[in-house]
């Protein structure tokens, strides 16, 4: 015995469409592509900075940051360092093809906040001094 339905169902595959899902086009294809390759070719670096303030490192070019490393294409790239009581640092990052690479800066202290640190006073001398 055979049901009949006043529904008809198309069973036609329509490639135009699938679902509510978009398409990608040639500019997302070419997205995913090339971050594809970014990660693929990409280099983790480190730069450690020998400073007692935390430093703010700032990195001009294409990179990912992960956490306290940075992902990277071989390549130059300007670097600049700030640390509060440092004198800043402008210079160049290298990436080089390792794969796993770590680059220390050295900042020299402000001369005014070097002084400081190495000024120090008993209580008693420095009542004494003001007398």
């Amino acid at each position: 015995m055979r049901c009949r339905s006043s529904r008809s169902i198309d069973t036609r595959f329509d490639s135009g469409s699938i679902g509510d899902v978009p398409r990608m086009g040639e500019r997302g294809a070419l997205a995913v592509g090339y971050g594809l390759f970014f990660l693929l070719t990409a280099r983790s670096i480190s730069v450690e900075v020998d400073a007692e303030t935390a430093p703010t490192i700032d990195v001009r070019g294409l990179h990912l940051q992960f956490g306290g490393r940075l992902l990277m294409r071989p390549g130059h790239y300007p670097l600049s360092v700030t640390a509060e009581g440092y004198q800043d640092y402008d210079g160049d990052l290298h990436v080089d093809g390792t794969e796993v690479q770590t680059r220390a800066v050295q900042s020299p202290p402000c001369l005014a906040s070097s002084l400081l640190s190495q000024i120090r006073l008993k209580p008693a001398s420095a009542l004494m001094a003001f007398l």
